[in-house]
């Protein structure tokens, strides 16, 4: 792609908002500081050279990227690699600078080697930087860093979602947002209404909260499913994009191919199944959730291919199989965590409890030790072992799934939602397969408040798409009115 001189760039970009970023350097200064004082150094936390930043390097050559947001800067050892990519790409810097950073520098350089992009400095540089944080501060620090790129970096301190209404305010015409701030959905979706035309992009694709948890890859998948968008990763980074238009297909070639691809690229695991025995688990009161609703619809229907978002241990999959033998169960759970402890709880829980009537207390016991030895994924696909022709595993969260599954020309009939209590689910469920029966659990499932979450739901989006409700106990269907 030609890229557009410097100085012609520069001005067309300054006509374009004028005053609104004139304003923005006026209210926005540098600090006041003896720069040059101290030696500024490179820092980026997640690797001082790769961690997946050429994908981002990529997207700004790509697209002629004028203006950029990067939300969470740090001491600037990732807005001095935009900087440098482009001569005139303009960089305005989202970030606090708050509290005190050189504990946090002194802890990170004690993780593993190449994990913080500490591991190229001596423990002498680490000292010395910790000392200039704690006299002149983050601010000061990070803007002396940045001192060679003052006519191209604004710093701008508020927090994202407020520094990103202050520039649309200001009209000021932004191209990409980098998010290495909060792992929030927030950021996104501010960005996302606002600056519709952004690229958006990211770190910390592969960070772990202290539950193990990948956040920020649940957000952005979500975020993607909701939106219409595909996710790009490369190591720490991820990039969303527009897709791109697909040529037409035979579209049953097309479904049978991608059911048999579906299968290849969601395998059962590794598991010498038979080493533990199959139990059938399904909180549902041991048999009380009026499921039998949701069994008439697949035969007289003739359901040939069902998804079930949320499988947990495999208990109403096993249902729906044994009532439909031709029936396939594309079963999607992200199965993470480990559910040892909460089904040690439920068993005791005067309400759950019900569902383990069939169990003795040695076998509860049992089926926790199973989980918490091998874990949720293994003792579920252990449980539907004498379905593994007809029930294919998706380990993703919904609705990122379905867009998947939509994007494999997957043909679902019929969708059993038994998942997070969000209008988020049927909304993207029935966008993707407006043809599919909608249906699922927890009708009469309370929240802390007693509200009848589920009910609430399915109910608006009934009435908002002209939909009538069957119900019975726990379950729900959505049916069309008779003509």
């Amino acid at each position: 792609m030609t890229r557009v001189s410097a100085k012609r760039r520069m001005q067309y970009r300054y006509s374009a908002v004028n005053q609104g970023m004139r304003n923005l350097l006026r209210d926005n200064p540098w600090p006041d500081f003896d720069y040059g004082s101290i030696e500024p150094f490179v820092l980026p936390l997640g690797s001082s050279r790769a961690a997946g930043i050429d994908l981002i390097l990529a997207a700004i050559a790509d697209h002629n990227v004028v203006t950029m947001v990067e939300i969470g800067v740090f001491v600037g050892g990732r807005s001095r690699r935009w900087l440098d990519s482009q001569e005139d790409l303009v960089v305005i810097g989202v970030d606090m600078w708050d509290y005190d950073w050189d504990d946090y520098v002194a802890e990170a350089a004690k993780f593993p080697t190449g994990s913080w992009g500490i591991s190229d400095l001596s423990d002498t540089e680490i000292k010395e930087i910790g000392g200039h944080l704690r006299q002149h501060g983050n601010f000061r620090v990070c803007m002396n860093n940045l001192d060679a790129y003052r006519d191209r970096f604004f710093p701008v301190r508020r927090i994202a979602s407020e520094a990103l209404t202050n520039l649309k305010d200001r009209h000021i015409a932004v191209d990409l947002i980098y998010v290495d701030g909060f792992r929030r959905s927030t950021d996104l979706e501010k960005a996302h209404e606002l600056f519709p035309d952004a690229i958006l992009c990211g770190e910390n694709w592969q960070w772990p909260d202290s539950e193990g948890r990948l956040a920020m890859q649940e957000i952005v998948k979500t975020f993607a499913a909701v939106n219409g968008l595909e996710v790009e990763t490369s190591e720490q980074v991820w990039v969303l994009r527009k897709p791109t238009a697909k040529a037409d297909l035979n579209l049953t070639t097309a479904a049978n191919q991608g059911l048999t691809n579906l299968r290849r690229d969601n395998p059962w695991p590794e598991f010498d199944h038979g080493t533990i025995k199959p139990f059938h688990l399904s909180l549902d009161g041991n048999g009380q959730a009026g499921r039998e609703i949701i069994e008439k619809i697949l035969i007289d229907k003739d359901i040939k291919t069902m998804v079930e978002v949320g499988v947990f241990l495999g208990g109403s999959a096993r249902q729906w199989l044994k009532c439909k033998k031709d029936l396939l169960v594309i079963g999607v759970d992200p199965w993470n965590h480990n559910w040892a402890d909460y089904l040690a709880d439920a068993s005791k829980d005067p309400v759950q409890s019900r569902s383990f009537s069939a169990f003795t207390e040695t076998e509860v016991a049992e089926i926790v030790t199973n989980i918490r030895d091998h874990g949720n994924f293994q003792v579920a696909l252990n449980n539907m072992r004498e379905f593994q022709d007809r029930f294919v595993p998706v380990r993703r969260f919904s609705p990122e799934a379905l867009v998947y599954l939509k994007a494999r020309q997957i043909d679902v009939e019929l969708i059993y939602i038994d998942a997070f209590k969000r209008s988020l689910d049927l909304e993207k469920a029935y966008e993707l397969y407006p043809d599919a029966i909608l249906c699922g659990d927890d009708w009469l499932w309370p929240d802390a408040n007693g509200k009848l979450v589920m009910q609430d739901i399915v109910k608006a989006f009934a009435a908002a798409h002209g939909f009538e409700v069957e119900s019975k106990r726990q379950s729900w269907v959505l049916h069309k009115p008779a003509a």
